[in-house]
């Protein structure tokens, strides 16, 4: 079932946004700013949820406490107990995090708002061009992501396997979705989890919309040696792979059964499936910007008869 669909209004949509931290001073400075400087700030609820720093972090938060919404500093129980409580303090209807050492790009603000607004079918976006930076914060990767479609991610193409990098993965930072979604969904996180909350939620959403795709990128991870997601890497996958055993996915396919799975979305006009280092993925919906309407769109890939018979990807899938 599709979540109930946004009616446009008058009323300018707004972003809740939650910086969750804790002993971060290395880096908070820059992802505070990577928010409250951009334009289109004056249209975010921004809250940030410290559970209890002895560092230089109050400081750091001090400095900049008339720019935000709602600030807490107390003992929490943990990122997503911190995220959760923050959500619960605005009732904006664009949701999204950004930790304490991660950065938004200059222009995400306005891009994320104005797809919202001009898309009311849409609920759910993420960028197929995250970007990685270092220590210093310069960047130093841009990934190309083809998107994650529902039957990719429950199929476990989002995970590696057999020291092979996943062909796709959703990034957390460079993600955003409506509050209705949020709600539809249960309204918070799984806490049984320590460390896929994300990827548990991601499943979640995936169950009751699509994931459209932006061509833009729209945040940076940095990457600095202590992220939990290269740190307990081994734990993460654990987890993650048990929500997928939640709906009875096999976390791996053999090539055949994968094969046989794209046809049949091929068939179903499900995008389009190809080629990516020998696996099969298929095509999510995206986001474009129609230049002729000063406007974005939504859409979807298709080939042209002529083109399915003759190409590679036909006669992979059909043998003919």
């Amino acid at each position: 079932m599709e979540p109930q669909k946004e009616q446009p209004n008058s009323t300018p949509s707004r972003l809740c946004l939650v910086t969750p931290c804790l002993n971060a001073e290395a880096y908070l400075e820059q992802t505070l700013r990577s928010v409250i400087e951009q334009p289109g700030f004056e249209r975010v609820d921004y809250i940030v949820m410290d559970g209890g720093s002895t560092d230089g972090t109050l400081e750091i938060l001090e400095r900049h406490k008339a720019r935000f919404h709602f600030l807490r500093s107390a003992p929490d129980e943990g990122l997503y107990h911190a995220v959760e409580e923050g959500f619960r303090n605005s009732d904006a209807e664009i949701m999204g995090w950004i930790n304490s050492d991660d950065m938004l790009c200059p222009w995400t603000l306005r891009l994320v708002l104005r797809i919202f607004e001009q898309l009311p079918e849409v609920s759910f976006i993420t960028s197929r061009v995250p970007l990685v930076m270092d220590k210093e914060g310069v960047p130093y990767r841009a990934d190309q992501l083809p998107g994650v479609t529902r039957a990719d991610f429950l199929a476990g193409l989002t995970l590696p396997e057999k020291g092979r990098s996943a062909l796709n993965f959703i990034s957390q930072e460079s993600t955003f979705w409506r509050r209705s979604l949020w709600e539809q969904s249960g309204g918070g996180f799984d806490q049984s989890l320590k460390l896929a909350c994300d990827f548990e939620l991601w499943s979640r959403f995936l169950g009751l919309t699509e994931l459209h795709v932006v061509d833009v990128p729209m945040a940076m991870f940095r990457a600095h040696g202590a992220n939990l997601s290269i740190t307990r890497a081994a734990d993460y996958m654990a987890e993650a792979k048990s929500v997928l055993s939640r709906f009875g996915s096999a976390v791996t396919m053999a090539e055949s059964q994968r094969r046989q799975r794209v046809r049949k979305l091929f068939l179903q006009g499900d995008g389009f499936a190809f080629e990516n280092q020998g696996r099969l993925v298929s095509k999510p919906p995206y986001i474009w910007f129609d230049e002729t309407k000063s406007r974005h769109c939504a859409a979807r890939d298709r080939l042209r008869e002529g083109e399915q018979k003759g190409s590679r990807l036909w006669k992979f899938l059909f043998g003919k």
